[in-house]
């Protein structure tokens, strides 16, 4: 099956799915990628790709679907045969990071008014004795941080607030 896909930065994914059941082999142009669901109730999902095991809660929404993975949301839908690009109406991240699973905090690695780069990690999530990172989904500053280290949280609790807007610009190395 073929889907194309407006992902949040307004750009298009063209994957074509393949498999049945809880084996699936995405491909995305010459990229491949073999998923395996090891298990799925309700709008939590528990899949392997290459040998390690992610958590994602799923669920559908007026436009697509809301996808958090990580500590961020994502919102797919899909894209008409005839749309080459994004319209900018998906374009911005989430401004607020959730737990997309119930653990401790292990640690914070950003502080309050930081700026961050897409992917850095912002914090540490432990759960079942694995440590889950919480990555940037784009580039901004830490508006507000909602956790400490070593508190309990649960699922979709809010962790970390990011602004996304203009970025000073780097300070001069001496």
């Amino acid at each position: 099956m073929k889907v194309a896909v407006l992902l949040p930065d307004g750009s298009r994914a063209d994957l074509d799915i393949a498999g049945t059941g809880s084996e699936v082999i995405v491909h995305r142009g010459d990229v491949k990628a073999d998923v395996r669901v090891l298990s799925q109730s309700g709008g939590e999902l528990v899949f392997e790709i290459e040998g390690r095991v992610h958590h994602a809660r799923v669920a559908a929404v007026p436009d697509g679907w809301s996808v958090q993975l990580r500590g961020r949301e994502t919102r797919f839908r899909e894209a008409s045969s005839g749309h080459a690009g994004g319209d900018g109406s998906s374009a911005r991240a989430e401004p607020v990071l959730r737990a997309t699973l119930p653990g401790r905090v292990l640690r914070v690695l950003v502080a309050t008014g930081a700026a961050v780069r897409a992917g850095d990690t912002l914090l540490v999530i432990e759960a079942m004795k694995m440590e889950n990172p919480v990555e940037a989904p784009a580039d901004g500053t830490v508006e507000t941080l909602l956790v400490a280290e070593g508190e309990m949280v649960q699922v979709g609790q809010d962790l970390v607030s990011l602004d996304y807007g203009p970025r000073p610009p780097p300070e001069a190395s001496s």
